[in-house]
């Protein structure tokens, strides 16, 4: 099954919502489904896939879902990797996935399954394992891709040298990198690179996260003017505009939603197309404005390994 040209983002989905959001989106038309143990959320997820998959009324079948998992930062030590796969497997009730990617190329300590962030309790900040080498990591994804229990491997929140690092290394190559990527922050120097590879590009954000973005005080996309004009245009919402363009720039979108309304309208990009004249207006818009940069712990950006400009 090749990968589905967009994907549903699970990080939202709890024991209440699951099964409804799980059960719209197989029937809008969503195949992909992103999920990582740093989520909190594989053995719900797990649960009610399971329930929908023996429910002769849903019609979705195993083999028509493409499953996403993520090795956390503090599982990236090499006796920790068929560990997490294993955890994240079996919550999901799945015996392979489809892609199984390294979530980030900081390590943190081993703490618990559960402490992404680790955190030093003498000086509170963020407790790194600097002895991990993301090259070796990467080689027991590798041996996961052997075993038949992942059909394709990658990564997240790498940055080009990071990524030509593990290139330089691996026997099986990464298919997948999946970064924010979004108007605002279009990374077309790393997603040239990953082209150039052979690697598809996964956009998370792909609307720029509207909601964050406001708590941040950072410029929220879909309320851009240029981005809603052409949605005037075309007739479509700002989010649709914002995932077109990421289509047309060959960049899978992982969407998510809080209302089923948005569910559906967030799949039906496929039925208009964006000019010349409105690639020139969104290329325009680029000002490298991240709106995540995985620091949730202080600390973090001390690490040797972390991704982006300090």
């Amino acid at each position: 099954m090749d990968i589905p040209k967009i994907g549903f983002g699970t990080h939202q989905l709890n024991s209440v919502t699951c099964r409804e959001y799980l059960s719209h989106a197989f029937k809008c038309g969503y195949q992909h489904l992103d999920c990582a143990h740093r989520y909190m959320n594989e053995s719900v997820i797990g649960e009610n896939l399971e329930s929908i998959l023996l429910d002769s009324n849903e019609s979705v079948k195993r083999e028509d879902i493409f499953i996403t998992g993520k090795l956390p930062i503090n599982g990236l030590a090499e006796d920790k990797v068929s560990y997490f796969f294993d955890k994240s497997s079996s919550a999901l009730r799945t015996k392979y996935l489809d892609l199984y990617l390294i979530h980030g190329p900081f390590s943190a300590k081993y703490l618990s399954d559960d402490e992404y962030y680790a955190v030093d309790k003498q000086t509170g900040l963020f407790a790194a394992d600097e002895s991990v080498d993301f090259r070796k990591t990467w080689a027991e994804m590798e041996k996961l891709h052997r075993r038949e229990l992942v059909k394709h491997i990658g990564l997240s929140n790498f940055n080009k040298r990071q990524m030509e690092e593990v290139l330089e290394k691996a026997e099986i190559r990464p298919k997948v990198l999946q970064i924010e990527v979004h108007g605002y922050l279009q990374q077309k120097e790393l997603r040239e690179f990953c082209r150039d590879e052979k690697i598809i590009v996964e956009a998370f954000a792909p609307i720029g996260s509207p909601v964050t973005a406001a708590e941040l005080g950072k410029k929220v996309l879909i309320n851009d003017p240029i981005i809603n004009e052409i949605a005037t245009k075309h007739k479509k919402s700002a989010s649709q505009v914002a995932l077109r363009w990421l289509r047309q720039m060959d960049v899978i979108p992982i969407v998510s939603a809080v209302t089923k309304e948005q569910m559906a309208e967030n799949i039906r990009i496929d039925d208009f197309k964006l000019d010349e004249d409105d690639l020139k207006a969104i290329d325009g818009l680029d000002c490298g404005m991240r709106v995540y940069y995985l620091d949730d712990v202080k600390g973090v950006r001390d690490h040797p390994q972390y991704p982006f400009e300090k």
